[in-house]
Parts: C-alpha cells; structure tokens; sequence
C-alpha cells in the first residue's frame, strides 16, 4: 500500500485512511507499544522493558484498539502495518514514527 504515515509538531501520527477515517490518529507511544505486541510480546513484557505498569501498557493498546475500530490486539496490528505505522525489522517489528523524536 501506499499510504505514508505523516508526524505533526506535536509527535502524533496521522493514520491513513486505510485504519478508519482521516481524523483517527495514533500517538508515536502507542505505535511504539504497538510494534512490541506484533512482535510477539505479552503486556507484562512490554511493560517490563519500556519501564512501565501493566496497566499502562494495556490503558494505552486500549486506547489505541478504540480510536482506529479494531476488533481485537491482533487486528489494531495488522492495521497498524498495513497502513504502514509498523514494519517488519528482522525477528520483529519497529515502529516507523521514532517516538522520541523532535519533529
């Protein structure tokens, strides 16, 4: 597909349209977390490396489950890399917004 992924100044992720309507978006945090559940990672881990509770990791997926309609984890991550906010980087998957950038 060729929807690109664009980050205004704030560090949020405008979602193409493939995931739901142009004005559902996700955080540069959430597509972060969201790579690490593509890649196989269970919430206690994420949480374990990003250094956070497992509430926050499953407040966050949540939220982001919520904004773009997803069914289901499984669903908002095959969104997410067909709208081309994830990609496939040797044995997992990385977000194509760095969250810790400064755009």
């Amino acid at each position: 597909m060729s929807a690109e992924p664009s980050v205004n100044g704030t560090g949020i992720a405008e979602v193409p349209s493939v995931i739901s309507d142009p004005s559902t978006t996700l955080t540069a945090r959430q597509c972060e977390l969201i790579a690490l559940l593509a890649s196989g990672k269970n919430y206690q881990q994420i949480a374990d490396v990003k250094f956070v509770s497992y509430r926050t990791v499953y407040n966050t997926l949540e939220r982001a489950r919520s904004n773009v309609g997803a069914e289901s984890m499984t669903h908002l991550c095959t969104l997410a890399l067909e709208a081309g906010m994830i990609e496939r980087n040797g044995n997992g998957f990385v977000p194509v917004v760095d969250p810790y950038s400064a755009e």
